[in-house]
């Protein structure tokens, strides 16, 4: 059986920290039932407009991802001030520079990257089957491989931007919305 479908899977710094960020500043409005990880017991350093802000720096990170797969690290690193101009009030760098820091040691740890990428191993393997048998009773032939970037928990903020033959999926999506996320990959193949 031939197969054209090739699938990129990984796990980006960049929009894993965004969801980092997204909880955190979620966790000040969720009763205690509902808490996201990471928790922090601070005062909140985020601006008034986070939301809004969130979801261009997202659309901007995933298009800038898109363009050049090795923009991941080097914004991480190299563009550090990006996420605390957009998302923070000012005067709070101290604030912003301990939660960069500890979702640095934590992505970097066996728990972070690692466990993130490896947790839809054999899922992923499914993943492929179901997508490439999907794409040959339709006929269709994908023009380029398929970017999966994986995040720890779901994008809820806002609306990602569709970007052919790149999509942005949460582990919740390859163990709990594993029937909609067959349907919803083959769609961002065009």
């Amino acid at each position: 059986m031939e197969k054209s479908l090739l699938i990129q899977l990984d796990a980006t710094y960049v929009l894993n920290f965004m969801i980092y960020l997204q909880n955190l500043y979620l966790n000040e409005k969720l009763d205690d039932d509902n808490l996201k990880y990471p928790f922090m017991q601070s005062g909140s350093p985020f601006i008034e407009t986070f939301e809004e802000k969130f979801q261009d720096l997202w659309n901007e990170l995933l298009v800038r991802l898109c363009e050049k797969e090795s923009n991941d690290v080097e914004i991480f690193y190299n563009e550090k001030r990006l996420f605390y101009e957009t998302l923070f009030e000012r005067d709070t760098s101290k604030h912003f520079n301990e939660i960069y820091k500890a979702f640095s040691v934590w992505w970097r740890s066996l728990a972070g990257q690692f466990s993130v990428e490896r947790s839809v191993g054999d899922k992923a393997q499914n993943l492929y089957n179901d997508l490439s048998n999907g794409l040959k009773q339709s006929g269709r032939k994908p023009q380029k491989y398929l970017h999966i970037t994986l995040i720890f928990d779901e994008y809820v903020i806002g609306k990602s931007v569709s970007i052919p033959y790149f999509l942005t999926v949460s582990i919740q999506d390859f163990w709990i919305n594993y029937k909609s996320l067959v349907p919803k990959l083959q769609e961002s193949i065009k």
